[in-house]
């Protein structure tokens, strides 16, 4: 039996009140990693039979899954997720964490968890001990935030580790969240709190305490030490280890591809000051905050030391937190931000959709569709922290017209009509537009689950001195690596999409990949030497990525029994043609066309039996086309000839590299010191950009 993994998985029905064991299916695990992988290939055979399933209806079941790395001593192994149909979309849904979460539930020994039904009554779950699960009453629990609902039940279970959602989940916003680790872990995107939610199910206690093992111990040790040694020396990993996610913000902005007021115009560098890292400091007292095993610690813990949030304290302080409530919603004061991200996560929402129903409400009524009487006489403006507090409140108990807006920004504007539809930014139903560049533009439209930068966001193209390494991983070239341009993206997004499944899917953190890859580390044959040494099976790099596109051919799969088709992989703009999206055409060479070509898809993006049967899923092209649904191939590429295994170790070993590599230590010494001068630094570069472009 491989290690690794637990061998077992969890059935709970809440209709019925039982539970039942079963073997892992390791056959499955392998083609698949297990994680993120597996739980999509258990979605698909879920679903195939029955596929206009109501995604908040009992059928539609919610499916934990922790990849074979989760809790060994690897960097950062603690990433799980929840697979369900989305109640947002409609299609695919996927909601990923760390911390400590899923650690605790492999410990309980389980590797996936798959609930059905609906509990007459609301409840929790109770897993491991020798009892292996019980189903308790929740009804003293109903009602009550995620703080307050995990501190009574952790009062119960001191030690044990509680996922939990709060009103907006019981609520059925339809992208209500699931907490854990006192809302240092937020499963926010694709609504998986709502469907907890439709099933009475208020938490779920991982009580923890079984082994994990592992078949080489000693060679897992030493690659891990490579990782580490790596996260030491280089300076993006320590750039990163500094200032966390917020650093992107001066980066994106110093290239132009931000843009504020629900995306409406270009956002400048006085946008970003008040906003950013040094403001950040400037506000609070903070200290640094990592999950299980992560020596990056990018988290931030923090209490505000002035003005009306005085001395609130929280956790949290991410990029996407000043994209959503600081650019999307015009919210320029880092105090406010916070307060904002804690209440939020105290309903159980996902911010980044709140704020795009948020922006889009805002347009709305500034643009005469919305009166001051259908917003329950608020003023909404851009800005205005109380107005979007008790938007907050009014969404997470679906009152007035927060239950229009918990149904989501393309929702909600169907549902308001009279043009509003023209505000709401989305991409298959859910929000996130952000940079605003061809590769990342169509990585948000492709996106499983909808609108989204952490299905496979083409982050290797903003690195600069990159081009050895996308040349070596998928065939990248000067153009691939000009963001401004169109030409050779569809390589790109399809290569950063399969290795951020495979990294799902194993169960380490795509940020750790993100610093590491441009000194030729975490490649693909890294990943499959932590692999083998964990579980004893042998594989090659080209082994881990076609896992990848393997579980990716399946996302898609359950797509096309819900309707999608090229039709779906788009976004929409604002009226303005100075917007978001300016310039951008998704049709243009280099960008879906050659996307498809690498995905073996067909021109109207449906699945082919020719790729199907290349990964080994001859049986889901059979299952496509009993319902018509399975297109032809037409640029056929041999995943033999576009998957690579490339190694990692002659990245920067030419002078020049040398060269370039000592220059960025130099420069990233300073950014890493002076939060000031980071800033400033990106001032000029921008003002450099925009003269190029």
């Amino acid at each position: 039996m491989p290690k690794g993994y637990m061998g077992q998985i969890l059935e709970v029905d809440l209709s019925e009140k039982k539970f039942q064991i079963q073997d892992f299916p390791y056959d499955d695990a392998h083609k698949f990693i297990g994680g993120s992988g597996l739980s999509a290939w258990m979605l698909f055979n879920e679903i195939k039979h029955k596929p206009d399933i109501d995604p908040l209806s009992p059928d539609n079941p919610l499916i934990f899954g922790a990849g074979p790395l989760v809790g060994v001593p690897f960097p950062t192994a603690a990433r799980c997720s929840f697979t369900a149909l989305s109640p947002l979309t409609g299609i695919f849904g996927d909601s990923n964490g760390g911390g400590i979460s899923g650690v605790a539930v492999k410990q309980s020994g389980f590797d996936h968890l798959i609930i059905r039904g609906v509990s007459d009554k609301p409840c929790y779950l109770v897993i491991g001990s020798d009892e292996k699960c019980r189903i308790e009453d929740a009804t003293d629990l109903w009602g009550k935030n995620t703080d307050e609902t995990e501190k009574k039940l952790k009062e119960k279970y001191p030690k044990a580790v509680v996922f939990v959602i709060g009103p907006a989940g019981e609520n059925l916003v339809r992208y209500a969240a699931i907490t854990s680790n006192n809302n240092i872990t937020i499963f926010g995107r694709s609504g998986m709190g709502a469907v907890m939610g439709s099933k009475n199910l208020k938490a779920l206690v991982a009580l923890g305490g079984e082994k994990i093992e592992v078949d080489n111990a000693e060679s897992l040790k030493n690659i891990s030490d490579k990782i580490l040694k790596g996260v030491k020396e280089f300076p993006r990993a320590k750039l990163f280890h500094r200032y966390g996610t917020p650093m992107f913000l001066n980066m994106m902005e110093a290239k132009g591809l931000m843009y504020g007021e629900n995306w409406r115009r270009k956002i400048k560098n006085e946008d970003v000051t008040s906003l950013d890292i040094g403001a950040f400091y400037d506000s609070t007292e903070s200290k640094a905050h990592g999950c299980f095993r992560c020596p990056l610690t990018c988290g931030k813990k923090w209490k505000i030391k002035d003005g009306p949030h005085k001395g609130e304290t929280g956790h949290g302080f991410e990029v996407a937190h000043i994209f959503s409530f600081g650019l999307n919603l015009g919210v320029r004061d880092v105090s406010t931000i916070l307060h904002l991200i804690k209440k939020a996560n105290l309903m159980g929402l996902d911010i980044n959709e709140f704020c795009g129903a948020a922006g889009m409400a805002i347009d709305a009524y500034k643009h005469s569709i919305l009166s001051k009487e259908m917003v329950d006489g608020l003023s909404l403006d851009w800005g205005k922290g109380e107005i979007i507090s008790k938007l907050i409140d009014k969404v997470a108990s679906r009152e007035g017209i927060g239950d229009i807006l918990a149904d989501g920004t393309k929702k909600a504007a169907q549902k308001i009509g009279k043009g509003a539809e023209d505000y709401a930014l989305h991409m298959k139903g859910m929000h996130w537009p952000a940079h605003s560049a061809p590769a990342f533009a169509m990585s948000f439209s492709l996106s499983t689950r909808g609108g989204d930068f952490l299905k496979g966001v083409p982050h290797l193209l903003l690195q600069n001195n990159i081009g050895e390494v996308i040349e070596k991983l998928f065939g990248g070239t000067k153009k691939s690596n000009n963001i401004y341009s169109h030409d050779d993206k569809g390589r790109a997004v399809w290569w950063h999409e399969n290795y951020k499944l495979a990294t799902d899917s194993l169960g380490f953190c795509f940020y750790l990949s993100m610093m590491l890859l441009p000194y030729g580390r975490l490649f693909p044959d890294d990943l499959a030497d932590s692999y083998s040494a964990l579980t004893g099976m042998v594989v090659d790099g080209k082994d881990i990525m076609t896992a990848g596109e393997r579980g990716y051919q399946v996302e898609r799969a359950i797509n096309s029994f819900r309707g999608m088709n090229r039709t779906h992989d788009s976004f929409t703009r604002r009226p303005e043609p100075d917007s978001w999206g300016k310039g951008i055409d998704l049709n243009a060479k280099g960008m879906i066309d050659e996307y498809y070509a690498y995905r073996g898809l067909s021109a109207d993006g449906l699945l082919t039996r020719e790729r199907l049967e290349d990964v080994g899923l001859g049986m889901v092209a059979d299952d496509l086309e009993k319902n018509n649904i399975l297109g032809k191939q037409t640029t056929p590429l041999s995943l033999k000839d576009i998957i690579k295994n490339p190694s990692g170790d002659d990245i920067g070993k030419s002078l020049k590299s040398k060269i370039q590599h000592r220059i960025e230590k130099y420069v990233m010494g300073k950014l890493e010191k002076d939060p000031i001068y980071f800033r400033d630094f990106f001032k000029k570069a921008g003002r450099k950009e925009t003269r190029l472009h």
